[in-house]
């Protein structure tokens, strides 16, 4: 797990392993994010705006190396089995780029991308949160073969996790219609957390949690697939909540006090005995 800091010294990542071990290293000042996949992990130089001097971006290995020069126009966005994906700026293409030499190895054409894991990218076509239409999301191998298809009711917001066991993907999925207790002042409705299991098809929502448009939670699986993590900003705090298939409710925890800035990260780690 990789979390980036900022501080007074500049931009940190901290390197936390399953069996607890933390390394701190130092970003260069051009690194805007951070992408991790397994034990590898790069700082992201993004590309310069295109009425710059359209410079291209670059990834820099955590670990040394040399920096690879990424496509142009390409904006990174999540990183597995070696393969960095990303947009493509000004087509809206959603492209598959080689980490260890920055050549495009697909393109899964203009799409928005939803989660990655074990070798797969999940990806929606059509999903406008303006249209409230039946949309499309797909899933395939990074390195290629079939694409799965699945029809979703209503679009939802571009962001989502992939239980471990490849079974199940959960997302935000927009509601129909606004909620009449609120007024929040925004044309898009809130939203629904949903977990899709790929197997079958269905289509599961998450009882009772409400999440405001453009105010998406973190979500994460256990090691297991059997729960789903959530962390619901809720300004001055962080909620947390657990749910599993058959329960009426989530379970929550105490909050953590404090407030933060976007999604709340989270992640399940494995459970650890004394036996």
């Amino acid at each position: 797990m990789q979390v980036t800091t900022c501080g007074a010294a500049g931009a940190r990542t901290l390197r936390i392993g399953v069996d607890g071990t933390i390394s701190d290293v130092a970003l260069p000042g051009s690194v805007d994010t951070v992408l991790a996949d397994g034990a590898d992990a790069w700082g992201v130089v993004p590309p310069s705006p295109p009425s710059a001097d359209n410079t291209p971006g670059y990834l820099i290995p955590l670990d040394g190396g040399r920096r690879i020069r990424l496509p142009t126009n390409f904006y990174p966005a999540a990183s597995v089995s070696g393969v960095i994906l990303g947009s493509a700026g000004g087509t809206g293409a959603l492209l598959l780029v080689d980490a260890a030499t920055g050549h495009v190895r697909g393109d899964l054409g203009k799409g928005e991308l939803v989660a990655v894991g074990d070798g797969l990218v999940l990806w929606t076509v059509g999903c406008d949160p303006s249209g409230n239409k039946p949309c499309t999301l797909y899933r395939r191998l990074v390195a290629g073969g079939t694409t799965s298809s699945y029809r979703l009711p209503r679009p939802g917001f571009p962001i989502g996790v992939l239980s471990p066991n490849d079974r199940q993907v959960a997302f935000v999925l927009e509601r129909a219609s606004q909620d009449p207790r609120y007024d929040i002042g925004h044309p898009i409705p809130p939203s629904d957390i949903a977990i899709l299991h790929l197997d079958t098809g269905r289509l599961e929502i998450v009882p009772g949690i409400e999440t405001p448009a453009k105010i998406p939670p973190s979500l994460a699986f256990s090691a297991d697939g059997r729960w789903l993590l959530i962390a619901l900003d809720a300004g001055s705090k962080t909620r947390l909540l657990a749910w599993r298939s058959g329960l009426a409710h989530p379970y929550e925890t105490t909050p953590i006090a404090g407030q933060g800035l976007g999604p709340p990260p989270i992640a399940a780690l494995p459970l650890h005995t004394n036996d």
